[in-house]
Formats: structure tokens, sequence, C-alpha cells
């Protein structure tokens, strides 16, 4: 096994936290009070393309660590965990 599961779940960790902070940066440029300029769009388009690879990877990750875990009890705690961070930031995604 090339990757241990540990170094699997700190990835995706670093992931989530940069994934929050992106889209914070959307929030902050999106709800500015001046009117958006042609950068600001500029980076939004960009910033959402960063997201969605982001996102991709995510899935990927989890989907990996899942297949990874054995015992019925923690596979559940995973599921719940990967479901509850993705409700999270599409929480975020919509504000």
């Amino acid at each position: 096994m090339a990757e241990n599961l540990p170094k699997l779940q700190a990835s995706r960790a670093a992931y989530r936290a940069h994934l929050t902070q992106t889209i914070k940066k959307v929030t902050n440029i999106a709800t500015k009070e001046d009117p958006l300029m042609d950068s600001d769009i500029t980076s939004l388009k960009r910033i959402v393309d960063q997201l969605a690879r982001k996102r991709s990877i995510l899935e990927e990750l989890d989907e990996k660590i899942v297949g990874m875990i054995e015992d019925p009890k923690e596979l559940e705690k995973e599921i719940f965990q990967t479901e509850a961070s993705k409700k999270k930031l599409t929480r975020q995604q919509l504000r």
C-alpha cells in the first residue's frame, strides 16, 4: 500500500482547510460594497475553477480513505464525518 490511512486523512484535512479559506475569499470578493471590477470577476472565475479542482481531489481522498477502513464502526463514523464536512462546505459555498 503506497499511502497509509493517517497520511491520507492529514492530506484531506489540509485540502478541507484550504477549501474553506478559498470559499471565504470568494465570499469577501462577492459581497464587497463597491461594484465588482473586471479584476474581481477574473479572480472569481479563477477561484471557482480552483474550488472545483479541490473538491474533486477531496472526493478522491474520501473514496481512498473509505476503501482502506475495515472496521464497520470506524467506516460508519468516517462516512458520517465525510457527509458532515460536505454539507458544511456546501453551506459555505451558498453564502
